[in-house]
């Protein structure tokens, strides 16, 4: 792979730095900015200079699968072939947990491992690869979440003589996850490195997915305004047809792309918090996005988001009754790498002392409202989250960014009064 494709001038940057570098180094990647990509090609690169096998390795089966399918895309690009990336190529780990497209390069089996120039597996499973390679490169991915131990065992699995100056990228975002603990003050590895050597991490800043002005909302609540879209992007807009009269036309309303849904009251404590008035309200938006034209069965053109399970299996429930979702209703810790055309995110909390709960946390509210590519409608009352605070066992309460990013809704997107509609 002789060209850096159709990397942007920040991604080719990287690369290069990444691709002489002998020791650590960071790659940080905000919402849609081409995280896989990156170490799609950092991974062919490495090989096509003689420095392989690389291991390529993240917390979660969905992410590596994902980089797999952007490496075996690039292999053909330049002229290969699905068979010769499968002569290249191993994709490691539990079987049933692999993609059924993926299964033709799956194989636990330490020869076949060997031979590889590229190993993929989770962080978990890199003690399959134990004693059958002795890795040249190493790229970690999701590690705003993974540990150091985590990312440690990969080294030690995949390296002969630990003590061996081996280039290793880790890559993530810990604006969009951190490890779970019980008092939320765990730290992955990717903040780590930012902290002990801040100079070797470089953040990628063109976002690929949002549209204006969500971008510049994300941008500016949770990367200090340096995140940004070209044209093409930003200019994107949903396109839908015979659109509703009334309320329910200004929430889909395909011309603006940030909507706020003021619903008030609703919130129930059992199992988690559960709004059974942001159910309706879904229900109702979904069914005007179906009458409009959107396949709301399809993940890539709808995505219905909730802070909590209970949440999820009850809009899930009711949704599926009407034939108006699949399984594209999920929780925003599980929707993190996912993009779909539209996204409903409940907030879920809904009371007087704005407590948001999950909702109130940085990393939840991040990937909740970056997931879209052309409308994003968030369903919730709005005092709760224009005043809100989150919560965590370490810190207490403290004042949640949605606070930020309900001034930036009010000057930039629109609000609309959901209680007519459920009247």
């Amino acid at each position: 792979m002789s060209e850096f494709l159709d990397l942007d001038e920040v991604q080719r940057r990287i690369l290069q730095l990444r691709l002489s570098s002998s020791g650590i180094g960071g790659v940080q990647g905000p919402p849609g900015t081409g995280k896989s990509l990156g170490m799609a090609c950092e991974a062919l690169r490495s090989v096509d200079n003689g420095q392989a096998p690389v291991v390529i390795a993240a917390f979660g089966n969905k992410t590596v699968d994902h980089v797999v399918r952007y490496a075996r895309s690039l292999h053909i690009q330049a002229g290969g072939t699905d068979e010769s990336f499968k002569t290249i190529a191993c994709r490691a780990g539990y079987t049933p947990a692999i993609s059924d497209d993926l299964l033709t390069i799956h194989s636990n089996d330490m020869l076949r491992i060997s031979r590889a120039k590229l190993v993929f597996s989770t962080l978990h499973s890199s003690w399959r690869a134990a004693h059958a390679v002795s890795a040249e490169r190493i790229i970690l991915d999701e590690t705003a979440q993974a540990r150091p131990e985590q990312g440690f065992e990969v080294l030690e699995n995949t390296t002969i003589d630990l003590t061996q100056n081996i280039p290793v990228t880790v890559v993530g975002d810990d604006m969009q996850a951190r490890p779970i603990s019980p008092g939320g003050n765990e730290f992955g590895i990717l903040s780590r490195l930012k902290r002990s050597m801040p100079n070797s991490v470089h953040m990628l800043t063109t976002s690929y997915r949002l549209p204006e002005p969500n971008v510049d909302m994300t941008s500016s609540v949770f990367y200090e305004g340096k995140l940004d879209s070209p044209p093409e992007v930003r200019n994107r807009r949903l396109e839908l047809r015979n659109l509703p009269l009334g309320l329910v036309r200004q929430i889909i309303d395909p011309d603006e792309p940030l909507t706020f849904v003021d619903v008030k009251g609703g919130e129930v404590e059992g199992w988690g918090y559960q709004n059974p008035s942001q159910v309706q309200l879904t229900h109702l938006i979904v069914r005007a996005l179906r009458d409009s034209g959107l396949d709301t069965t399809d993940p890539e053109k709808l995505l219905v988001l909730a802070p909590q399970k209970a949440q999820v299996i009850e809009t899930l429930r009711t949704l599926s009754a009407d034939q108006l979702a699949g399984e594209n209703v999920t929780t925003v810790t599980r929707s993190l790498g996912s993009e779909a055309d539209v996204v409903i995110f409940q907030t879920v909390r809904s009371n007087k002392r704005g407590y948001l709960g999950m909702t109130g946390l940085r990393e939840v509210l991040n990937v909740a409202t970056s997931r879209s590519r052309r409308k994003l409608i968030i369903v919730g009352d709005w005092s709760t989250f224009a005043d809100g605070f989150g919560f965590t066992e370490s810190f207490g309460l403290f004042p949640s960014r949605s606070r930020r990013m309900a001034d930036f809704i009010e000057r930039q997107g629109s609000i609309v009064e959901a209680q007519p509609i459920l009247q």
